[in-house]
């Protein structure tokens, strides 16, 4: 709960749009605060207005030389997580060695520089909370109660972003029309 609490004040902190960032980072604190190990964390926003949908990430990589938040658009096929998101179904991958629904394996790998052996995505309002791990049945059923409950903080720092896009736009326009 006070990892929780955390996040959510950070969200009602947020000031711009841009203050998301402060979020991602408590989310990434509150993992190693209730001991969710992984190798990357990522929040998977899906934008369903363009057409096709794409999808914008933030990754956090703990093997990284300098881990860090990251952000890029993909080129790349991202049907997995459009699907996924709406769905509204988690998927938990427990080792990617037996079965790769997604043929993801290759591609994270690839991506990361080590093996990927455990996934999992959770829907959230806008994408899907992702977290991967070198080894196998890495998240236990406690660890996905949390994740759960984490999508429901990070759809409202979402909305969050959304509200201050709203405002900051009719903002705008007031000082134009004064």
């Amino acid at each position: 709960r006070a990892a929780l609490q955390k996040i959510r004040t950070e969200i009602w902190q947020m000031r711009e749009e841009k203050d998301i960032r402060q979020v991602l980072e408590a989310i990434r604190k509150s993992l190693d605060t209730v001991d969710i190990a992984f190798s990357c964390l990522g929040i998977n926003v899906v934008d369903r207005l363009l057409s096709p949908p794409t999808v914008h990430y933030y990754t956090y990589a703990v093997h990284d030389t300098k881990p860090r938040w990251v952000e890029f658009d993909s080129n790349k096929d991202d049907g997995a997580i459009i699907d996924i998101q709406a769905q509204k179904t988690l998927v938990y991958r427990p080792d990617l060695s037996a079965e790769d629904e997604y043929q993801e394996r290759a591609v994270l790998e690839e991506a990361y520089g080590y093996p990927v052996l455990s996934v999992i995505d959770i829907p959230f309002s806008d994408g899907t909370l992702a977290l991967n791990h070198s080894e196998t049945h890495a998240f236990t059923t406690r660890d996905i109660e949390f994740l759960q409950a984490l999508t429901e903080a990070l759809s409202e720092g979402f909305q969050r972003t959304r509200d201050l896009r709203t405002l900051a736009e009719r903002n705008q326009a007031l000082e134009q029309e004064i």
